[in-house]
């Protein structure tokens, strides 16, 4: 292994690597959401096309009922109704009104709208005792956007949001980044593939979560299967991995046990641009470059295999799919305990997260035998994970940054554990 590479140094190298080259595609709307937009969307026509009305109510000129009161009530002859399935624009004069349903068009003569439980209506007449502002209730041709505007961006994440809008410009197909898709090599003749019972060997949950991580980022995986950590069986699988794939995971033969030679396989089959790296878990993380392509090398040790990905290959896909510094959002929260720190390593340590009756977060550190990182229930009991810098320790009541790597932790932390 190479000279341990600080953390912050090990990060700036992985975004120094050969970026993605992704293809673009055309795409459903309806498959779109998670996507990310290839061309500019511009409005081809004032959105919406005509002003409506927001609310029920009596769309009149407000100019006739200025003097309104209690007093002086003005009556406006009421012609009609209208829905927002109406096809045609109706027309009115300054003394009539017609009742307006939410959502439909604003006719002709009309500038404001009266709220209908502000109008009395008797024998065909609608009594107004009040002045109406110009304007009151109506959303305006163009509220939403002006012909010719820039609306939806080249590079920007489709949410749903971004696909309803979609609907309403009538746009049905987009244009698409092509899904990153990352090989997945499990290396060590001890491991077993998860739809195999052996209960002499390792099972390899590494490479399903691995896998999941990336589903849940949105990026595809191709599992290329196990293979012994021979060197020549090593770089003839990462080479035929590389060649159908945007860039390859390798997980195991990180470490430096007599039979771990899969770090110097990649070493002489490319660049080495870091292996070790000042961290725990991950310590053993490398990343090399192989015919112009990302080889990450992931540790299996279920910790070390999260913060290798957490802190390497997520922050590579932020960069250079979603355009993004920030892989994952953080919530700050009050330590409830301190976390001793290591003398010469950064430390991560994972942490879970409970609401106070305050509404504050609070981070509770989950304790395992040897820091956990070989334990999959370290993962399963935690939320996130914060840093700890080299030499340093947090302590019980300060509040820090907690990383929030999974989407379905929020609804972990929104179920507000702690509050009972």
């Amino acid at each position: 292994m190479s000279e341990l590479v600080t953390l912050e140094e090990a990060q700036r190298i992985a975004l120094t690597a050969p970026r993605l080259k992704l293809k673009e595609e055309p795409c459903s709307i309806f498959e779109a959401c998670g996507r990310v937009l290839v061309e500019n969307i511009v409005a081809e026509e004032d959105m919406p096309l005509f002003d409506y009305a927001f609310y029920d109510g009596y769309a009149l000129n407000s100019e006739q009922v200025r003097a309104a009161s209690e007093q002086n009530p003005v009556k406006l002859k009421l012609i009609g109704r209208i829905y927002p399935s109406a096809k045609e624009r109706l027309e009115i004069n300054s003394d009539e009104t017609v009742y307006v349903a939410s959502g439909s068009i604003i006719p002709r003569g009309a500038d404001t709208v009266a709220r209908m439980e502000r109008v009395h209506v008797e024998d065909g007449w609608a009594i107004i005792k009040q002045s109406v502002e110009p304007g009151d209730c109506i959303i305006r041709r163009g509220d939403n956007a002006r012909k010719g505007q820039l609306i939806l961006r080249r590079g920007q994440l489709l949410r749903p949001q971004e696909i309803a809008l979609l609907c309403e410009l009538n746009r049905y197909e987009v244009r698409v980044f092509s899904k990153p898709l990352v090989g997945l090599i499990s290396v060590g003749d001890d491991l077993y593939r998860a739809s195999i019972e052996n209960p002499k060997g390792i099972y390899d949950n590494y490479a399903v979560l691995l896998s999941l991580l990336m589903e849940d980022f949105n990026v595809s995986t191709k599992n290329f299967g196990i293979i012994p950590d021979d060197p020549e069986v090593v770089v003839k699988k990462v080479k035929e991995a590389i060649r159908l794939t945007d860039f390859v995971a390798v997980l195991g033969g990180a470490s430096v046990g007599e039979n771990d030679l899969t770090a110097k396989a990649l070493s002489n089959a490319g660049k080495e641009l870091f292996h070790g790296v000042k961290v725990s878990p991950g310590k053993v993380s490398g990343l090399y470059v192989i015919n112009e392509k990302p080889v990450f090398l992931v540790p299996c040790h279920v910790g070390s295999t999260l913060a290798c990905y957490c802190l390497f290959i997520a922050p590579y896909l932020a960069k250079f799919y979603y355009e993004s510094l920030t892989p994952f959002f953080k919530i700050r929260a009050r330590l409830k305990s301190d976390l001793e720190g290591k003398e010469r390593l950064c430390a991560i340590r994972f942490l879970k997260l409970n609401i106070n009756k305050q509404g504050e977060a609070e981070a509770v550190d989950v304790k395992k035998p040897l820091g956990g990182s070989s334990l999959i229930t370290t993962l399963t009991e935690s939320d996130g994970y914060t840093i700890v810098p080299i030499g340093r320790s947090l302590r019980k009541g300060e509040w820090i940054d907690v990383h929030v790597v999974a989407k379905g932790s929020i609804f972990n932390i929104g179920m507000c554990r702690g509050q009972k």
